[in-house]
């Protein structure tokens, strides 16, 4: 039989054969475990569905509910609740990371962080309510910040830091955004790629704005394949592969 365990509450734990070192805290926290070893399970169904997958830390009601895997962590309600086969995950927040299933190696802090992640993303990080909310298969996206990313779906390998980052962009690749509204204030970038724009509500000069560089406070870009900095209206430009700066009219 199974060694070193703990079990407190209805059903919790009631299955267990021969996994060892586990600890099941609520109703049917942990139910279905046979054979696994090293889980931690505190909440009402936490972990009620895993079977054989040891090394998961559930913390909330009903996290991990669904999980038949290893090696995954979630802290909070609902946090992780539908994944199965998914391993080497992390949710923490309410609802965090809740609607995946079998995706790998994401990370989700914050209240309804990367809730919807379904059609195989992976290498994913949203930190902040509501970061990355809408991906569904986009790959390798860090996105920190109150609502960072929130409607992006496919994007991959792009970078978002600040409150309301890139909040429109939902296909757009390989976006380098940093500061408050980056690419969401004048002007929403939603599918342009490639773009680098730093400073607080700095923005591109289209929606599908490419390869465009913006560095300053709450300055605009005036086209592709450009760099454009300043502070706000004081700004000035220079097109790739020219010899000579100038202002954004003149280019």
């Amino acid at each position: 039989g199974g060694q070193y365990n703990v079990a407190i509450g209805n059903y919790a734990a009631d299955a267990l054969t021969s996994g060892d070192n586990n600890t099941a805290v609520g109703y049917e926290a942990l139910s279905a475990n046979t054979t696994a070893i090293s889980n931690t399970a505190f909440g009402h169904t936490a972990l009620a569905s895993t079977l054989v997958g040891g090394y998961n830390t559930a913390v909330g009601y009903e996290a991990l509910n669904q999980n038949l895997a290893a090696n995954n962590t979630a802290v909070g309600v609902y946090a992780l609740k539908a994944n199965t086969t998914g391993t080497r995950n992390i949710a923490i927040g309410h609802a965090a990371y809740t609607a995946s299933d079998t995706e790998v190696d994401n990370l989700a802090i914050g209240f309804q962080a990367m809730t919807v992640n379904t059609a195989g993303g992976t290498g994913n990080i949203g930190i902040g309510n509501y970061a990355l909310d809408e991906l569904t298969s986009g790959d390798f996206n860090t996105s920190v910040g109150l609502l960072s990313g929130n409607s992006m779906t496919e994007a991959v390998s792009s970078v978002l830091l600040g409150a309301g980052c890139g909040a429109n962009i939902t296909t757009g690749d390989e976006n380098i955004l940093i500061g408050r509204n980056v690419g969401s204030n004048n002007v929403n970038l939603i599918t342009g790629k490639r773009n680098v724009i730093i400073g607080a509500y700095a923005d591109v000069s289209a929606s599908n704005s490419d390869n465009q560089i913006v560095l300053g406070y709450d300055v605009s870009s005036n086209g592709n394949n450009s760099f454009v900095f300043g502070n706000g209206g004081t700004d000035s430009a220079i097109a790739f592969g020219a010899t000579s700066i100038s202002a954004p009219s003149d280019i």
